[in-house]
Order: structure tokens, then sequence, then C-alpha cells
């Protein structure tokens, strides 16, 4: 059976192929929202830094979140939940560390690493090449993963042991929002030079 056939002999009406796949918890929501938040997260740090609105730079960062947080985190806490299923704290803690382990490391320094290449493409980070970029990441992650390890292990924690399945998305998202700001911020200021 095809996607767009929902029912024996025909096809399923365009809108309602296209609200099936807009409903929270499927990956086109989730790669939506993804950008949403990244977006938004961006044109808060923009706004906070008191520079004007670069609308390449949120594009560059709804493309970023779109992939990252719309389709790389729900992955990550997809497996966790599929590994250790369950709410004892054994298991609750497995999946703790599991997707604490992958995002507050690779994860963040990857979208770093983004944020800054899409700069220097851009030609806005006068550094203009790959070592730097690269350099400067490795230099500015190690405040990022202790300031992420103070907050995302007890957030994840508290998923995992208290909200349902289902509502983890929005929830994270949320977080998400106010964590992506930061992470722009600190991006966007040493990329500049700051």
């Amino acid at each position: 059976m095809s996607l767009a056939s929902g029912r024996e002999g025909g096809a399923l009406p365009l809108r309602t192929l296209v609200m099936s796949q807009l409903r929270p918890g499927t990956p086109a929501s989730s790669v939506l929202a993804g950008g949403a938040i990244f977006a938004t997260g961006d044109l808060v740090a923009q706004n906070l830094a008191g520079d004007p609105i670069d609308g390449a730079r949120v594009a560059g960062s709804a493309g970023l979140g779109a992939i990252y947080a719309g389709l790389c985190v729900p992955a990550v806490w997809h497996v966790a939940e599929s590994l250790a299923p369950g709410v004892s704290l054994v298991k609750v803690v497995k999946k703790m560390l599991l997707t604490c382990g992958v995002l507050s490391t690779i994860g963040n320094w990857l979208t770093m690493f983004a944020r800054r290449w899409l700069q220097v493409v851009r030609g806005v980070d006068v550094s203009g090449s790959l070592r730097a970029c690269v350099s400067g990441v490795n230099r500015d992650i190690w405040p990022v993963i202790r300031n992420d390890l103070k907050l995302w292990p007890a957030f994840t924690l508290f998923c995992y042991a208290v909200v349902p399945y289902a509502y983890r998305p929005s929830l994270n998202a949320l977080a998400a929002s106010a964590w992506q700001t930061y992470v722009s911020t600190v991006s966007a200021r040493t990329a500049r030079g700051d």
C-alpha cells in the first residue's frame, strides 16, 4: 500500500495526506518544529546581542534545526527508549547517559561547527578556513558542554521518568529553544572574534 492510498480503490485527498504527515510525532512535524526551534533561538540570540536581524543566518539555523532537532535528536531519544524501555531507576539513568552522552558532546560540537561553517561560507566569518572553524569550535566547546551538563541530565531524567512518551518531544522543544539561543549566542560571538 502506498502512502497515498489509504482506502480501498482510491487515493487519499491531498489535504488528508499532508495533514496526516504534519500531526505531532511524525517526521515531517519534527522537521518543521526543529527548524522553528533553531530559528527562534537564533532570532532571540541576535536580538539579545543587539545585532540587526540577519535573515540568512536565521534561515541557516532553521535548516540546521530541521536536520538536527527534527531528525537526529528524536532518533537518539527513540534509540535510548528502545534500548531501555520502562521507568525503573536503572533504565531511566541508562537512557539519560546515552542521550546526554551523544547530544551533549557530539551534538553540541556538530551544531556549533555547522553554525560557524555557515558563517564562513557566507563570508561573515573572516577566518574563512575549515581549520580555523574547527579550531574555534574545539576552543569553545568545553564551556558549552559544562553548561549543558548542568541542565540536560536533570531535564532528561525528568522526561524519561515522568513525562509520557507522546509529550516528550513538545517539552523537549521548549527547553531546546532556550538552549539553542545560548548555543547560537556562543557560536556567533566567537565567530565574530568577541
